[in-house]
């Protein structure tokens, strides 16, 4: 969520409503949520002063009247300063997992959401629902919006709806007798998430941050929270503010040349797109970590990334049916016999630590390197990359020594590994090549990403027009 707040309020254990306290609940994304008490803590705390201590529950009353409920909330040690002659001071910093503003939760079991709808940095641009129109004729600016917006139902299995809402807000703007007099016409998307039965926050969030990846993926920049508000099971709306990590964006806007592709590209076969991203999810996770933490920390060290990059695409060759037929050098019989007439090979007064640890490297010989992985990736993509072999193969010796001095460190690797702006070319490639991937097995075909913008750029700059050129 990106925007801060703060409130002064009451607060109390749901067990022992009759002890208030004073306090202020603090927002920011950078810190998250954070709840300041003034004066003793809690008498439970008191005796056990110096510990840290967990509450599953806190409830409170904000200075404007709304119920607010924190959630996993650890305190710390309290502060208080004593000066002779003057009171006790005392003050106690409370950090919640999660926040419910606008309902009271007397325990983690009823926290349940019928729905849980969702806002996401670039959601407004990328669905560009255009429901406020405006129509100029000659003096007169007419501006149109529906009463009501129906959801458009984006995705469905048995277990999970999506739908698109869309929200409009219209307002004046005269705050000050010497400021004119304006209009404000504010149009929001919102993502609704609905689960066959009511649930816990943790269960929505497994969704609604995995789409927040496939919107960073496709927009290129982090598709970070904004809000999140859920519905509960008596129809109560609550504002939800989750310790989720926020993570600068890179632009105060993506731009045409980052994004992928824009719903309206794809809105009559976004079903099919998003059930082929959520479906792999469980099959491909270590994929999608690795390479959104290189768009969600892009300030990251480029050996970082070059490493993230790399284990990424051998845990989607090792992953993707697509090479499924590909992940051994023989047939696993073959190789058995290989094994035993390699160990009876080794001389018998050979130390034990050293046959035990050729033993452990036979166990894995007939797994594909990964110069290999990377062949055949390569080779899966070629009618779009059209590298030649001779680049293929620079290409490939470069990233299998980069990759294994910035692993071991070896002295006799270092003057070959690429460093600065040729580093920098060699990331960009292996980012394009994963790219390449995710975006087939979102179920997009070689033509289809031939014509994306974005792809065409950005294969212009990797392919000697631009100066990062392959040797």
């Amino acid at each position: 969520m990106l925007e801060s707040f703060e409130y002064k309020g009451i607060f109390w254990l749901p067990r022992n409503p009759e002890e208030l306290k004073a306090g202020t609940l603090k927002y920011t994304p950078e810190e998250g949520p954070l709840l300041e008490l003034e004066g003793e803590p809690f008498t439970e705390q008191l005796e056990i002063l110096f510990k840290v201590f967990y509450e599953p529950i806190i409830l409170g009353i904000t200075s404007d009247g709304k119920p607010v409920t924190l959630e996993d909330c650890i305190w710390y040690v309290p502060h208080f300063s004593l000066s002779p002659g003057y009171p006790l001071y005392w003050s106690t910093k409370i950090q919640p997992r999660n926040v419910y503003l606008g309902e009271h939760f007397q325990c983690r079991d009823k926290i349940k959401f019928k729905s849980i709808s969702a806002r996401y940095f670039y959601l407004d641009e990328w669905f560009a629902s255009g429901v406020v129109t405006a129509k100029v004729e000659k003096d007169k600016v007419t501006v149109t919006s529906p009463l009501s917006l129906p959801l458009t139902l984006l995705y469905s299995n048995d277990k999970l709806k999506i739908y698109l809402q869309s929200n409009v807000q219209f307002g004046f703007t005269h705050f000050h007798p010497f400021q004119p007099r304006g209009v404000k016409i504010e149009e929001t998307s919102w993502l609704r998430f609905e689960l066959n039965e009511s649930r816990n926050l943790r269960d929505f969030l497994s969704f609604i941050l995995n789409i927040r990846d496939f919107l960073t993926f496709v927009m290129n920049n982090p598709a970070n929270l904004v809000a999140m508000r859920g519905e509960t099971e008596n129809n109560k709306k609550v504002d939800i503010i989750a310790d989720i990590p926020f993570f600068p964006t890179k632009l105060p806007r993506s731009t045409p040349q980052d994004i992928l592709f824009s719903y309206e590209d794809v809105a009559d076969r976004f079903h099919d797109i998003l059930a082929n991203w959520l479906g792999k999810t469980e099959l491909l996770q270590p994929v999608y970590f690795l390479y959104t933490q290189i768009l969600y920390n892009q300030a990251n060290d480029p050996h970082q990334q070059l490493l993230s990059l790399t284990g990424a695409l051998e845990a989607l060759h090792l992953r993707s049916g697509n090479f499924a037929h590909k992940q051994k050098y023989t047939s696993c019989d073959k190789y058995e016999k290989i094994c035993e007439e390699l160990m009876n090979a080794i001389p018998e007064d050979t130390e034990a630590d050293l046959r035990n640890k050729i033993s452990e490297m036979l166990k894995y010989g007939n797994e594909k390197s990964l110069r290999k992985r990377l062949e055949d990736i390569i080779e899966y993509n070629k009618d779009i990359l059209g590298w030649c072999s001779k680049e293929t193969d620079i290409f490939l010796q470069k990233v299998i020594v980069t990759r294994n001095y910035y692993t071991h460190f070896d002295k006799n690797l270092e003057h070959q590994a690429c460093k600065g702006s040729e580093l920098g070319g060699l990331i960009q490639k292996l980012r394009l090549l994963l790219k390449l991937c995710l975006l087939r097995e979102s179920g997009f075909t070689i033509e289809d990403i031939t014509h994306m913008p974005s792809i065409q750029d950005e294969m212009k700059f990797l392919t000697g027009q631009n100066e990062i050129l392959w040797e």
